[in-house]
C-alpha cells in the first residue's frame, strides 16, 4: 500500500533525534509508537557515533553469548515507554514482542517479507518494520563480526546476527518498562526510598484498587480536626468565610482543591477589579430589558421588575449586596435571559437586536457569570477574599503529601509529586536515572498534566557536564485531549513541545511529524474532521490534513429510538422494561431477515437494569447477543485507572 506520509513515518520512527509526533485518531500512532521502540532496541547499536548517548548496547550483535545476554539486557531496561492505561501499555508490549518473535523465527530475510499461507506465501503488511529489519542488516554488514570478514560481507552472516540479538531481546522482554507514568514514578520512588520523603510504613496505592474516592474526604476531615480547630487564626477566618459560605461549601471547596492545585494558582490570578466591564454588564442588561418591555406585554414587565430593582441599586445606590443579587437572580432565572437556555422565540429576537458588545453577555449563562462573579468579588467581598486564598493556600502547603503522611497510602498523584521533588532535589539521583535510559516513549502526550511534565523534564534534562543524552519520542494530538479534569493542560503540552531544547538542554535536534494517512474512517467522517478543526477550532494546519485510506464511502448507520418510559405507557418501570425488549427483538428479526448480519447490529442500553432485563430477553428468542459492560465495566483496568 502506498501512504501519502509513508516517508514521515520512516523518517519519525529511524530518526536519531527528538521527535513530537501529531497523530490523529485512526493514524495508526501505537504502531508508529512500537515500531520506534523496535527500532531503538535493534539498530541501538549504531545509532550514537558521536557518543552522545552512552547506553549502545554495542555487543547486542557480539559472538560471545554471556556479551550478548548482557547487553540485551542493557538495551532492554535503557527504554521506558509510558501509556495512558495499563490495557494500552500491556498492547504495546504484545506488539513489541511479536515482531522481535517474528524475528527469531524467520529462516532468512524472505521469510520476513512473506507470511506462509496454506495456498500460497503472501506478502507481509509491514513496510516500515522491514525498513527496520533492511537499515539493521545494512549496519551489520558494514559492521563485521571479526576482520576475516572484511573482505566478505555476507547478507546471510549479517542475518544470523541480528536473529541471534534478537533472541537475546526476547530472553529480556519482560523487563521491558511500558508503563503508566504513575507506575514509571512509582520504580523511581522504590530505588531510592531514604530520600523519597515517603513514611517507611506507606504503601503505594495498587491500580486495582477498587474505590480510592474516600481519601479526599478523609484528608479534608483530618485537617479540619489536627489544623483548624485549635488555631485561633484559622478559626478566625473561618467565621468571616460562615457569614459567605455554608460548612458543605467550605469542604467542596477545599476537596476539589485537593485534586486539582491548579484552582489556587488559577483563582489568585483572576483579574478583579474591572470598572469598565461592570458598567457594560449593567448597560447590555438594561438595554435588553427595555427591548422585552417595548413588546408591550404586562408579562415581561412583571418579569422583569425584580431585575431592574437590582440593576437601579447597583447604577445609583450603589447598594452593598446588590452585585450578589444579581448574580443569585441569573442563577435563577437563566431560561429568562440566556440564548443556550431558552426557547423563547421574543427572547432570541430581542438577544439579536442587542450590538455584538451588549449580546455576547446573554449567548451563554458561562458568559454572563465569569464577568459578573469577578466583579461580585471586588464588590462585595475583597477583604474577604484574599483572606480565603491565604486560607487555601494553607491547606495546599499541608496537603503536600498528606495521604502519605497522614494515611499511610501513596497516592498516584503523590506519585508523581514526590518523584518530581526527589529528581529536581538530588542531582545525582537524576543523574543516576538518567544514565540508565536510552529513550522515554511517550503515548498520548495531550492526555498529561503539568506535574507529569515537569517529571517528563526533570528524566530529560541533560547535565552541562556529561555527555549522555537521553532521547525524547512523543505521540500525541490536541485534538484529543478530553482530561481537563485530571488536569490535562493543552497550554503546557505546546509550550512543552515549542521549547522543548530550553526545557532540555539538549544538543540533538527536535523534530515535529505528522501523521496524515487516516486507517479507521471513511472519507465523509475525514472531511469533517479537516473542516471542523481547520475552520472552527483552528487546530489542524495544512501539514496535518488528513487524508483517508478506506476507498469505500462508509456505511450509513440506520438509528432507531425505542423509548422503555413512553412505550410502558402507565405501567411501571420493570413493564416498560420488558415491552422495550419485546420490541428491540421484533426489530432485529425484523433487520437480519433483510440480510444484515448480526455482528452488525448495536444496542444501546441506559443503565445496567435495562442490560439485565435484554439480555435473556434477546438469548431466548434465539439472538446471539453478547454483552459488554453492565457490572464488569467497572472493572475493566482503564475505568479503575
Amino acid at each position: 500500500m502506498s501512504l501519502p506520509d509513508f516517508d514521515v513515518r520512516r523518517n519519525a520512527i529511524m530518526t536519531s533525534d527528538h521527535s513530537f509526533v501529531w497523530a490523529s485518531a485512526g493514524t495508526g500512532k501505537t504502531h508508529t509508537l512500537t515500531l520506534r521502540a523496535l527500532y531503538l532496541l535493534l539498530n541501538g547499536p549504531f545509532l550514537f557515533k558521536d557518543k552522545v548517548c552512552t547506553q549502545t548496547g554495542s555487543e547486542l550483535y557480539s559472538s560471545s553469548p554471556k556479551e550478548q545476554l548482557r547487553a540485551a539486557r542493557d538495551t532492554i531496561r535503557s527504554l521506558a515507554l509510558t501509556t495512558f492505561t495499563r490495557k494500552a501499555a500491556a498492547e504495546m508490549h504484545d506488539r513489541l514482542y511479536h515482531y522481535l518473535d517474528r524475528v527469531t523465527a524467520a529462516h532468512s530475510v524472505q521469510d520476513l517479507e512473506y507470511i506462509q499461507t496454506k495456498r500460497q506465501p503472501r506478502r507481509f503488511k509491514d513496510p516500515l518494520f522491514l525498513e527496520i529489519v533492511h537499515e539493521v542488516l545494512r549496519n551489520l554488514e558494514s559492521t563485521p563480526e571479526s576482520p576475516a570478514l572484511l573482505s566478505r560481507p555476507d547478507k546471510q552472516v549479517a542475518f544470523k546476527r541480528l536473529k541471534a540479538g534478537a533472541q537475546a531481546l526476547v530472553n529480556h522482554v519482560s523487563e521491558l518498562q511500558v508503563s503508566t507514568m504513575h507506575s514509571l514514578a512509582a520504580s523511581i520512588l522504590r530505588r531510592h526510598p531514604l530520600h523519597s520523603d515517603i513514611p517507611p510504613s506507606a504503601r503505594f496505592a495498587r491500580e486495582d484498587e477498587d474505590d480510592l474516592s474516600g481519601i479526599t474526604k478523609n484528608l479534608v476531615k483530618l485537617w479540619w480536626q489536627h489544623e483548624v480547630i485549635g488555631d485561633s487564626e484559622l478559626e478566625a477566618q473561618l467565621g468571616q468565610f460562615l457569614q459567605v459560605l455554608s460548612l458543605s461549601q467550605i469542604r467542596d471547596w477545599l476537596e476539589n482543591v485537593y485534586k486539582y492545585r491548579w484552582i489556587v494558582d488559577e483563582a489568585e490570578d483572576i483579574p478583579l477589579d474591572d470598572n469598565l466591564e461592570a458598567q457594560r454588564l449593567v448597560e447590555a442588561t438594561f438595554e435588553l430589558i427595555n427591548l422585552l418591555e417595548e413588546k408591550g406585554s404586562p408579562r415581561f414587565t412583571k418579569k422583569y421588575k425584580v431585575l431592574r430593582q437590582i440593576l437601579d441599586r447597583i447604577d445609583f445606590s450603589r447598594e452593598k449586596g446588590a452585585w450578589r443579587d444579581l448574580c443569585l437572580y441569573a442563577h435563577q432565572h437563566e431560561s429568562d435571559l440566556f440564548l443556550d437556555r431558552t426557547k423563547s422565540k421574543i427572547l432570541r429576537r430581542a438577544i439579536g437586536q442587542l450590538s455584538p458588545e451588549h449580546s455576547q453577555y446573554f449567548r451563554s449563562w458561562a458568559n454572563f457569570r465569569v464577568p459578573a462573579s469577578r466583579i461580585c468579588l471586588v464588590k462585595e467581598y475583597s477583604e474577604v477574599w484574599h483572606v480565603w486564598m491565604a486560607f487555601l493556600r494553607r491547606f495546599v502547603s499541608w496537603a503536600e503529601g498528606a495521604s502519605s503522611r497522614e494515611l499511610g497510602l501513596t497516592t498516584f498523584d503523590e506519585m508523581i509529586d514526590f518523584a518530581v521533588r526527589l529528581l529536581e532535589r538530588y542531582p545525582s539521583i537524576r543523574r543516576a536515572e538518567q544514565a540508565k535510559l536510552r529513550a522515554i516513549l511517550v503515548d498520548e502526550l495531550q492526555d498529561t498534566d503539568p506535574q507529569q511534565l515537569r517529571l517528563l523534564k526533570a528524566l530529560l534534562k541533560r547535565d552541562s557536564s556529561v555527555k549522555h543524552e537521553v532521547l525524547g519520542f512523543f505521540v500525541g494530538d490536541t485534538k484529543q485531549s478530553i482530561y481537563r479534569f485530571r488536569g490535562a493542560d493543552v497550554p503546557s503540552i505546546i509550550d512543552f513541545h515549542k521549547n522543548y531544547e530550553a526545557h532540555t538542554g539538549c544538543r540533538l535536534k527536535c523534530r515535529e511529524f505528522n501523521l496524515t494517512a487516516n486507517f479507521r474512517s471513511s472519507r465523509k467522517v475525514t472531511a469533517f474532521l479537516n473542516r471542523f478543526f481547520g475552520q472552527y477550532l483552528s487546530l489542524v494546519s495544512k501539514s496535518s490534513t488528513l487524508s483517508p485510506i478506506r476507498t469505500d464511502q462508509g456505511l450509513t448507520t440506520d438509528w432507531v429510538w425505542i423509548d422503555s418510559d413512553e412505550t410502558g405507557g402507565s405501567f411501571n418501570a420493570d413493564r416498560g422494561r420488558q415491552f422495550a425488549g419485546a420490541e428491540t427483538v421484533r426489530i432485529i428479526r425484523e433487520i437480519q431477515q433483510s440480510g444484515v448480519a448480526y455482528k452488525d447490529i448495536l444496542v444501546l442500553v441506559r443503565d445496567g437494569r435495562e442490560i439485565d432485563s435484554l439480555v435473556p430477553l434477546l438469548h431466548q428468542a434465539g439472538v446471539p447477543a453478547v454483552s459488554l459492560g453492565a457490572k464488569t465495566f467497572y472493572r475493566q483496568p482503564e475505568v479503575l485507572d
